[in-house]
């Protein structure tokens, strides 16, 4: 009796845990993608999956370092737009701001005061009147006007100049961020599975600030055993797994996937362990830039801080 009771307990147990690997062999199943979405995947975005080799990475090299070193000038053009700017007048000296700040009724009151006093003595004032009162008080209504005038049109420049730069701070690192494509960090927010590069709005929220240029590798690989990548993309099944063959014009379909088969990512000579690149590989690169327009922008924006610069300059010669 006990052992017929025994060996129940151990079928029901066989039982569940059958039931359970079939369960999480079908979770795992259902979060692959079939060979057509891949291929739909790597045809749509063929641009951004680019399979890395030595001369692209001596290109993507010398790209970047020129992409830094345009960086580079287009922070001193900033740089050297708001030290110009900054001699405008001397209402920008942080002690005089500071000043007027603290003493703003006053200074209105001052104001109002030697307007009062001017309008009564052009109007209904009489011939003589007291000489050193009437100076003190000139004086004193022409020189706080004058630092009050200044600074209201001083912040206007100001504004009307960053309606047309832009914000000095950010605008180089905006640049590069916005001609810049991270498929790690595309996988990881929204999944590779819905990476559609020909969506402008979809791309507008696939870019991300970048603080500090140096932190990145340009040439990068993604190796796909990588635990940087979701679930759903990791592995040689997935789509940082496969990579597009050509052969032939065997189909007639809209989007020509019958004519593509997949095949798998080399990942290298040595031993794959999920986090390195071995010789030989064939990973796709992380980054995508588009080096042509970052290099327009940023030579563009530098000439524009230059020359707002040299203008204000004039303004003293």
């Amino acid at each position: 009796m006990r052992v017929t009771r025994h060996y129940r307990q151990k079928q029901f147990c066989i039982l569940i845990g059958s039931i359970c690997a079939v369960l999480a062999l079908w979770s795992i199943q259902s979060y692959a993608l079939s060979d057509d979405e891949i291929k739909n995947v790597l045809l749509k975005n063929s641009s951004y999956f680019v399979v890395n080799n030595i001369i692209t990475d001596g290109l993507r090299t010398v790209g970047w370092g020129i992409v830094k070193l345009l960086v580079y000038l287009c922070n001193a053009a900033m740089v050297l737009y708001q030290k110009s700017f900054g001699m405008i007048d001397f209402t920008t000296w942080s002690v005089t701001e500071k000043w007027l700040k603290t003493f703003t009724l006053v200074v209105r009151a001052i104001v109002a005061l030697g307007l009062t006093y001017m309008g009564i003595t052009l109007i209904v004032g009489r011939k003589q009147k007291p000489p050193i009162f009437k100076a003190v008080l000139l004086f004193g209504f022409t020189t706080v006007a004058l630092v009050e005038g200044m600074t209201m049109l001083n912040q206007g420049i100001k504004a009307m100049c960053l309606e047309i730069v832009g914000n000095p701070t950010s605008n180089a690192a905006d640049i590069v961020s916005q001609n810049m494509v991270d498929l790690v960090y595309i996988d990881n927010k929204k999944g590779i599975a819905t990476f559609d590069s020909t969506n402008t709005d979809y791309m507008a929220s696939c870019h991300y600030s970048i603080k500090n240029l140096d932190a990145i590798d340009i040439t990068e690989v993604i190796n796909f055993k990588s635990k940087l990548l979701s679930e759903a993309s990791r592995g040689q099944d997935g789509v940082f797994g496969k990579m597009l063959m050509f052969q032939g014009n065997l189909s007639d379909d809209q989007n020509n996937i019958g004519n593509w088969t997949l095949a798998d990512i080399y990942a290298g000579f040595g031993w794959n362990d999920g986090e390195d690149a071995d010789f030989l590989n064939t990973f796709y690169y992380r980054y995508h830039i588009d080096f042509m327009s970052t290099y327009i922008s940023l030579m563009a924006t530098t000439l524009v801080y230059f020359f707002m610069a040299y203008k204000v300059v004039r303004i003293f010669i």
